[in-house]
């Protein structure tokens, strides 16, 4: 390899210089010194002609027969701190936050089993509001099969983190041994090549195979087999010979693009330093399917999409990381481990340079970024409101529209059986006040669970339990538990008592009203046939209880289901607390401020049916029986008395303002008139004197 720098002396030379300064770098440094890593320090792209290391860190023969997967760790450590860009946020999930780092609610992993009617968030780290992977009987290694499509790998895709902190260790390290490590995979982000298939890598994590999706993922050799089909005592150490083997009792085999690689093993890495949107909208996409107002959301080719991103801007160019990948977030008063003060990267910072202005690192600004005025709005709004209040997300309608993301919905995998209702439901926006007492715009999701209750404290069952034992067998679920438990049997008796002599014309020739009647029905005995089959259920869990104490019941759409005993075994619903909504703030997409809420006046906001305020906020999940709406100001806990006042003042507003103005001029008139009068009388004075 290349020496990092040489003397200008000759050839023969440096060799023994560059030995003596090792040799005394080697006596004088301290023992536990940063390893160096090579670095060019240029401004230029450095072009990556490498050669690739294999998991154990030996050299890849591309034209071996049995050559093994590039193991990104090996082959990037040559030169990267693999281990401290494993601590960043996007690979820290088991991890605690760094020290002196500030957090706040996030993106959750959603888990979704929709035979077993199942929406629960979760996260390792510890958020108030979601669950722990485990509550879902997911371990290290089945947390990656459901989630690792989304992950650019590393932390629990490390096989040692794993055993160490699973529950079923053992057999996770069994999993592990044969799948291979999911490692972080640098190319994921860092790839300029339009070759690099993330649907590839989806498949190949679905496939267990963990260790070759980067490979495959990257397009460099082609990947046969599946690590998903050998049982958990095959020993890869003992691999059959080639040819004695039966189809699928061996490890996938890797084949190499030979025409890629050099005479000396390298091979072309297509790299930028700067990650591409692309790389980031694998996983942070969002999509509209449902809007506010309860109708279609608008296409996607009448979206304008983020107007930063419009301008050129790209997501790194804010959401900006050390060689740690500690990412910045953003958000307002964040705090970044390094100790770097990162508050122009927040909207506020960039654009309102509201900070210390003798201090060059607090003044915004930055790629141009202009500075509002914000002309006629009173200073209380800014200590109120977020700025993606009025910025960002879809304008708010009668109702939060319905949303669907890349690490909810699986996106990036190509599949003609989506839908716009599939699990899990997440609504937007919804006005909350943060943590610092802000109005923030969230994304909000209500978990859906089997549970044992005891003594008012639910314990999750395991979703794959509850439908092999009991939903497949009891009420013959197939595959979606909300669609097949409340399927609505509507007799020709209920049709006639509800539409009358409309009863015999088809759904489609029906008027607007006849419409909304039959939904009514249809609501109704959707809700008598789901409550019916979850007695059925609820009846046979029961039978399993671990205790005397303990009773099963079903969560969803902000209630807890449950067996009232008194009034015959019938399912009754209430509130509680394990039933409320997750919320975390949405940022994207950010709209210019001739599309900014209040644009068209203070009664946008300020008025008795504005939707920040009053917008109807209704729990959704499988159960189609949820709780009961709530207008957003009732969870913010407002006055509604208070409010009401506020927004009535708003009505007269125009009135005021012109007695205002005329009461101001009146005053005018009488100051000048006396001011007039006096200077007259003055001059007369002056007169009669001289």
């Amino acid at each position: 390899m290349r020496p990092l720098f040489t003397p200008a002396s000759a050839p023969g030379r440096r060799c023994s210089w560059s030995l003596a300064v090792a040799v005394l770098f080697a006596l004088t440094a301290p023992a536990a010194a940063q390893e160096k890593y090579k670095e060019t320090r240029s401004g230029a792209q450095y072009v990556h002609h490498i050669q690739l290391y294999d998991a154990n860190g030996v050299l890849i023969d591309p034209a071996a027969p049995n050559a093994k997967p590039y193991s990104p760790k090996q082959t990037c450590m040559k030169c990267h701190d693999y281990k401290a860009i494993s601590h960043g946020f996007h690979f820290n999930a088991a991890e605690k936050l760094a020290e002196g780092a500030t957090d706040r609610p996030g993106e959750p992993w959603i888990y979704t089993d929709a035979r077993s009617g199942t929406q629960l968030p979760m996260s390792f780290r510890e958020r108030a509001g979601l669950f722990k992977p485990k509550d879902a009987g997911l371990t290290r290694f089945k947390f990656l099969t459901e989630f690792g499509r989304q992950s650019p790998g590393g932390g629990v895709g490390e096989p040692a983190e794993a055993q160490a902190t699973t529950a079923d260790a053992e057999t996770d390290a069994k999993r592990f041994k044969i799948s291979g490590a999911l490692e972080i995979d640098c190319m994921i982000c860092h790839s300029a090549s339009r070759e690099y298939s993330h649907e590839r890598w989806i498949k190949q994590i679905g496939e267990q195979n963990f260790a070759w999706a980067p490979t495959y993922a990257l397009g460099i050799a082609s990947v046969k087999g599946s690590a998903k089909s050998l049982p958990d005592d095959f020993d890869p150490a003992k691999q059959p010979a080639e040819g004695e083997a039966a189809s699928g009792s061996k490890l996938p085999e890797t084949h190499y693009k030979r025409t890629l690689f050099d005479e000396e093993m390298n091979i072309f890495f297509d790299v930028v330093r700067r990650p591409t949107n692309n790389s980031c909208l694998q996983c942070h996409t969002s999509r509209q399917v449902l809007s506010p107002d309860g109708g279609i959301a608008p296409a996607k080719w009448v979206h304008d999409n983020d107007v930063h991103i419009k301008a050129g801007i790209a997501c790194v160019d804010c959401h900006r990381n050390d060689i740690g990948h500690h990412t910045v977030r953003g958000f307002e008063g964040e705090k970044h481990p390094t100790g770097v003060n990162v508050s122009t990267l927040s909207c506020r910072g960039c654009h309102l340079d509201e900070h210390d202005a003798d201090s060059l690192d607090d003044l915004g600004g930055r790629l141009g970024a202009p500075k509002p005025l914000h002309k006629g709005i009173p200073p209380i709004h800014f200590d109120r409101m977020s700025c993606t209040s009025c910025h960002s997300g879809p304008l708010p309608g009668a109702k939060p529209g319905a949303v669907q993301t890349s690490m909810a919905h699986a996106f990036g995998l190509a599949y003609q059986e989506r839908e716009d209702s599939d699990l899990p439901l997440i609504v937007q926006p919804v006005f909350l006040d943060d943590a610092n007492g802000v109005l923030t715009p969230h994304r909000m999701v209500w978990p859906a669970y089997w549970a044992w209750m005891e003594d008012d404290k639910l314990t999750p069952m395991d979703p794959g339990e509850v439908y092999i034992k009991t939903l497949r067998r009891v009420l013959r679920i197939r595959k979606d538990f909300r669609a097949e438990a409340g399927k609505a049997t509507i007799s020709e008796v209920d049709r006639k008592t509800t539409l009358g002599d409309a009863a015999g014309k088809p759904d489609a020739d029906l008027n607007t009203e006849q419409r909304a009647k039959l939904a009514e029905l249809t609501k109704q005995k959707s809700i008598e046939a789901f409550n019916a089959n979850l007695a059925k259920v609820l009846t046979e869990l029961a039978k399993t209880k671990p205790n005397e104490k303990s009773q099963p019941v079903y969560v969803s759409s902000g209630k807890v289901f449950s067996l009232d005993t008194r009034e015959g075994g019938k399912v009754t619903g209430v509130e509680h607390p394990a039933a409320k909504p997750y919320a975390w703030p949405l940022a994207h997409d950010v709209r210019p401020a001739r599309q900014s809420l209040g644009v068209l006046g203070c009664t946008e906001c300020h008025a008795k049916d504005s939707p920040i305020f009053y917008s109807s906020i209704t729990p959704i999940g499988p159960a189609p029986d949820g709780a009961p709406s709530k207008a957003i100001h009732e969870l913010n806990g407002e006055d509604a008395k208070l409010l009401a006042a506020w927004e009535q003042s708003f009505g007269g507003r125009p009135i005021f303002k012109w007695v205002g103005f005329v009461s101001i001029g009146a005053v005018a008139l009488i100051v000048l008139l006396f001011v007039l009068l006096g200077l007259n009388g003055l001059l007369k004075l002056v007169t009669r004197r001289t």
